[in-house]
């Protein structure tokens, strides 16, 4: 670092060209995004079961599903819940503890709720989901009939 600009050197294959190179990248500030990719929960059955997609995975569906579980109460299962509500899926979503969004204040957390809830979104909260069954879900003591569960929890940073 000279006078507070940062560089970089950062080698590899341009997409087309097929040969590697070097380039230097300076700036007062430097990104390196390497991507995420979606934590799948540690439930039973689950990678068995078909119909069961990640967040990612789900945007390659070319039906739109009649019934739809996503598991976590965060912001991007949140934003699928909505978005599939909007097309006409019946939605449901559960959280593993008392509210969505843990991380937001509480009056951003119910706003969304209730935004959530007049799409028709229906919100299991303190729901334990520790077992797939087929077309089944165990969660909060109930089974839930679906027919395509979304996972939404969480993504994790991928290492250069």
């Amino acid at each position: 670092m000279a006078d507070g600009v940062l560089s970089a050197e950062v080698t590899g294959e341009r997409e087309g060209h097929g040969e590697r190179e070097t380039l230097t990248l300076t700036g007062d500030r430097i990104f390196i995004n390497t991507g995420a990719q979606a934590m799948l929960p540690p439930i039973a059955g689950l990678t068995e079961t078909p119909g069961v997609y990640t967040s990612t995975r789900i945007m390659e569906l070319e039906e739109l599903p009649q019934r739809l579980v996503i598991i976590g109460g965060g912001y991007i299962g949140l934003e699928f819940a909505s978005m599939f509500a909007d097309f006409g899926s019946q939605v449901t979503v559960l959280q593993h503890s008392s509210r969505l969004l843990e991380r937001e204040d509480d009056d951003i957390a119910q706003a969304v709720l209730d935004d959530l809830t007049a799409q028709g979104v229906r919100v299991l909260f303190n729901a334990d989901t520790h077992e797939s069954l087929g077309a089944m879900l165990l969660a909060a003591e109930s089974y839930e009939v679906i027919n395509i569960v979304a996972l939404a929890m969480r993504l994790h940073a991928i290492s250069p």
